[in-house]
């Protein structure tokens, strides 16, 4: 049987996805206490060998944080400071190897990044390397990730105890995500509220999420994102942003919606920057402006955001425009979506684009389910290899492999997974 027939669905039409409002525990907080508003003063520093000067200026330019984005010049500064001796430098530096931003992608070499800055004290290199096992590219082992999310807890506790307020935010997602036992509302949001009094703008934006799907606390979220915003937190920004144009929480304001993604954009959100590309792209609240779509779109990829790779490459299929439609999905498959990868499998499936052919295609297959994409591993499992996904998995696989029409798998009565 031909596995490629087994490809589930091609990329539909762009839509804004209002679940896509969450905060992203990766990144730093990006305040104005934390990212060099003097960027000549922190260079000087950073030549002094001021190691978080250097890793401040690091987060501003990687970000594009109200700067030209330079991830390349960026990486050289977490260099100095990992150099230096500072942990979350280390982890700064792996995360931007992650991504292949600034410098030439390499897991492996962000692992190691991650470990170090984990072992030496930085806790956000624990949480970093528990993500790459829980969702990918390194081997699945929940054992292993529940050991680096502990390992991550205390340190972070230490760090938000001694008043690094930028730690408490990373402290409150570990609760707010029950990531180190049952989710814990009230220690993140005493987390969250702690850096937010002391002048994070990201905290405050990080609890006013927790408000936002209770009618009764929408207008105190909507005030905190709004402050949030005001001192220059394009999360803040961009998740406002998103709550506009949706009505989530607030009244619907397609005009000031697309404001706000802007000034998230703006401040280095990747992901507001998709949000409005899609925004400008549909012309459904606000003027259409492709052009103006696409280079935000553009920008967001920029800064990492897989999701606004993901819509370069839906609008280039939509087009008919392959190049444009590889570019996007290649882009996204390479930040670590399972997704794009499927995509370009398919492409690479359907002798769209080079490698040509179906062992090309199963190339990026297994790139796809190494990334947890599920539709990619039941492919997988279809042409005989084993996917790599816990043994208590594969029941369930086998179910949904039966449902796609592989019927050498439907003589096992095993219900599919959700």
């Amino acid at each position: 049987m031909k596995w490629a027939l087994l490809f589930l669905a091609a990329c539909g039409a762009k839509s804004v996805d209002a679940s896509k409002i969450t905060a992203s525990p990766l990144l730093p907080a990006l305040d104005d206490a934390t990212r060099c508003p003097d960027v000549d003063a922190c260079e000087k520093a950073c030549d002094a060998k001021d190691a978080r000067a250097c890793e401040n200026l690091g987060n501003k330019l990687a970000y594009g944080a109200n700067v030209a984005l330079a991830p390349d010049r960026a990486a050289r500064l977490f260099s100095k400071g990992c150099d230096a001796g500072r942990p979350s430098s280390c982890a700064a530096l792996g995360l931007l190897y992650q991504d292949g931003r600034g410098v030439a992608e390499s897991d492996s070499r962000a692992a190691t990044l991650y470990d170090f800055a984990c072992t030496h004290g930085a806790g956000v290199g624990c949480f970093n390397l528990a993500l790459m096992h829980a969702d990918g590219p390194l081997d699945l082992d929940a054992n292993k990730v529940s050991e680096l999310m502990h390992a991550a807890e205390p340190l972070y506790r230490k760090q938000c105890s001694e008043g690094d307020l930028a730690w408490c935010i990373n402290l409150g997602v570990l609760y707010d995500n029950g990531m180190v036992g049952k989710r814990d509302g009230v220690r993140a949001a005493d987390a969250y509220r702690e850096a937010c009094w002391g002048g994070y703008a990201e905290a405050c934006a990080n609890w006013a999420l927790m408000f936002l799907e209770q009618p009764e606390s929408t207008a105190f979220a909507s005030r905190l994102l709004e402050h949030a915003c005001r001192a220059k937190s394009a999360l803040a920004c961009g998740v406002l942003g998103q709550a506009l144009y949706v009505g989530r929480g607030v009244k619907e304001d397609g005009a000031r919606a697309a404001e706000l993604l802007k000034q998230g954009c703006d401040g280095g959100d990747g992901n507001a920057c998709g949000i409005l590309g899609a925004v400008l792209s549909l012309g459904d609240k606000v003027p259409k402006d492709l052009k103006a779509g696409h280079d935000a779109e553009e920008r967001g990829c920029a800064l990492g955001s897989a999701q606004a790779c993901m819509s370069i490459g839906a609008e280039g299929m939509e087009a008919h425009d392959v190049a444009m439609g590889q570019s996007g999905f290649e882009r996204a498959c390479m930040i670590g979506d399972g997704e794009a990868c499927w995509m370009i499998a398919n492409l690479r499936a359907q002798n769209a684009i080079e490698p040509r052919g179906e062992a090309a295609a199963m190339v990026k297959m297994r790139e796809s389910c190494s990334l947890r994409y599920r539709a990619a591993c039941i492919i997988l499992l279809a042409s005989g290899e084993q996917p790599p996904v816990p043994d208590a998995d594969l029941p369930a696989l086998r179910a949904d492999a039966c449902k796609a029409g592989v019927k050498a798998f439907c003589t096992q009565a095993v219900p599919a997974s959700p």
